[in-house]
């Protein structure tokens, strides 16, 4: 397997973990950490800077489409560069997308679960 795709399961796997359990165990939490950042233009400004970096990179060191989890990690970073564009140029457009009701942060944190899942996989050789 690509070298680079195993130290991005490695980089991501414990993050989406980490932000699984925030989902599920501290949800109060969860809800104010996005709401604080709703009301501040620069750390919106920062979060889409450091996502439309993080994906350009992505892109720019691994971009492609042979096999399933090349492809799966180009739209990964694809989809980083576009957050990005939207926070910086458009974030009232990605708050009207984010639900505020308890199903949005079960179906993430589940999403993120499975992700971390497979990441770690991927990286770690587990499961």
């Amino acid at each position: 397997m690509n070298p680079i795709i195993i130290f991005l399961a490695q980089l991501l796997a414990p993050i989406c973990i980490v932000a699984a359990c925030l989902m599920f165990f501290r949800g109060k939490l969860y809800d104010k950490i996005m709401s604080d950042f709703k009301k501040s233009p620069a750390l919106m400004y920062f979060g889409g800077m450091t996502s439309l970096v993080v994906g350009t990179l992505w892109i720019m060191f691994f971009f492609s489409w042979d096999g399933v989890t090349a492809t799966i990690f180009s739209i990964i970073g694809i989809m980083a560069m576009v957050k990005g564009i939207i926070l910086i140029l458009f974030p009232e457009v990605l708050w009207k997308l984010v639900c505020k009701c308890e199903a949005f942060k079960i179906i993430g944190g589940i999403i993120a679960l499975i992700g971390g899942i497979w990441f770690l996989s991927l990286g770690y050789g587990l499961f």
